[in-house]
């Protein structure tokens, strides 16, 4: 739609997945056996027929930056599109002073004067088509347009929360709420902001001109509370083509991140992997990387996805999924785990609902079980219900050995995760119903 300029705000530095982002950006994690996480808001932008994309950078831009040149301007170029960025550096003030701020200085560019600004995060997992909700905003003919998706309460608590009437129409907006805030939001599910803004872009300039007076320059702090304030702001309801809520996440922490990779196995969010919409272009996950069973003479493997670059000796891999370049030897079980870049499972390692980060490497005989009494160690700490072994580091044996065919005879029967489990009876965010299988 060439009505809109997308802007895909990219510079957080990824405070609350430290230590992973201490070396990449929080939009450069893996998500998946192959894809990054801002590649899914890039291909919905190219799947909305976006004519001009600019990402906005600024912690380790410069990676960002390659990403793009190697992965994404071939493809929009292909497609007739422009895809450029903005580092902080460059930009008019050499600094974004808040994620308000810095759209704001992207529309100071002489060359953008779209009628409608689309404003992205990109570190949310997604796929949508951003034009039905261009359609809406400009049928209303407000200033702002928030997309939403229905969350449970226990979940809402770390997004900014609508209250609407009237057919979408935002009367009360609630930024990351408190817990004795609950009485303010009936009902026991809430609208959640996805992040996903649509401005008229005369009047979203006309709001930051004023914004540049706030001393945090937030979007969800400052900008869209005033924008709600003078009944300027409606809600769109996310949807998938089939009519239920949409599935979106956040994954800005150790739990969400873990979580969205379990949602991926067992069909929580199977619209990720839908079918390409966009000709020779292929989505950031494609329904080949599933490996839903594989039994062999020399490994077992079952509802994973699993890199084409990852080595696996004689091991037991269940509910896993296994990035590029880790190498799982042999007599070596993970299950319910995320295992990224480079990690190294050693013989006769155990994990079970782990969350293995880049190039660590656990010792032979280990193990990374939970458990609920579980205390820290110096090598990784414990998370509500995850395990974590983000540092790069080495973890020593903690049990005895046991034979792969003994591991075989007494495997359990697949189980979800219990964070996977804790969230089906909820809607919309980190939801979407698992397809029955006949």
């Amino acid at each position: 739609m060439d009505q809109a300029l997308y802007v895909v705000m990219a510079g957080g530095n990824g405070e609350r997945l430290r230590p992973l982002t201490d070396r990449f950006p929080k939009p450069l994690l893996r998500f998946g056996p192959s894809a990054k996480v801002i590649d899914f808001t890039l291909y919905n932008c190219l799947a909305s027929e976006s004519a001009e994309v600019i990402v906005l950078t600024q912690y380790l831009g410069e990676m960002i930056e390659q990403h793009l040149e190697r992965e994404w301007r071939p493809a929009f170029a292909g497609q007739g599109k422009k895809l450029w960025t903005l580092p902080s550096a460059r930009s008019a003030k050499g600094a974004f002073l808040g994620t308000a701020d810095a759209v704001y200085q992207a529309l100071l560019h002489p060359n953008h004067a779209p009628e409608y600004v689309v404003v992205l995060s990109a570190d949310h997992v997604y796929r949508m088509d951003y034009r039905p909700m261009i359609e809406w905003h400009r049928t209303h003919g407000a200033a702002a347009t928030v997309a939403a998706v229905e969350c449970d309460w226990s979940e809402a608590l770390r997004f900014g929360i609508l209250e609407t009437r009237n057919g979408g129409l935002v009367s009360a907006f609630h930024e990351k709420p408190c817990h004795r805030e609950r009485d303010l939001v009936p009902g026991d599910f809430s609208l959640a902001s996805m992040g996903v803004y649509v401005f008229t872009r005369r009047k979203l300039l006309r709001y930051l001109e004023q914004n540049q007076k706030e001393a945090s320059h937030d979007f969800g702090r400052d900008l869209i509370p005033r924008i709600v304030a003078d009944r300027q702001a409606w809600a769109y309801n996310f949807r998938s083509p089939d009519g239920s809520p949409g599935y979106w996440r956040d994954i800005g922490d150790f739990r969400s991140y873990y979580l969205a990779h379990m949602e991926l196995l067992h069909g929580v969010s199977q619209t990720l992997y839908a079918e390409p919409c966009l000709p020779g272009i292929r989505p950031p996950l494609s329904i080949s990387h599933l490996v839903r069973r594989r039994l062999g003479t020399d490994r077992w493997i079952y509802n994973s996805w699993i890199s084409e670059t990852a080595q696996v000796g004689d091991a037991l891999i269940e509910d896993s999924v296994i990035g590029p370049d880790v190498v799982i030897e042999d007599g070596a079980v993970v299950e319910r785990s995320l295992i990224l870049d480079g990690a190294i499972i050693r013989k006769w390692a155990e994990l079970d609902t782990a969350l293995v980060g880049p190039r660590v490497e656990i010792k032979a005989e280990a193990s990374l079980i939970l458990k609920p009494q579980a205390q820290p160690d110096a090598g990784h700490h414990l998370l509500p219900a995850i395990q974590v072994a983000a540092a790069a580091a080495s973890y020593a044996p903690a049990r005895s050995p046991v034979s792969v065919k003994q591991l075989r005879r007494h495997r359990r029967p697949t189980a979800a995760s219990p964070l996977l489990a804790s969230t089906k009876a909820g809607r919309g965010i980190a939801h979407e119903a698992a397809h029955s299988k006949s």
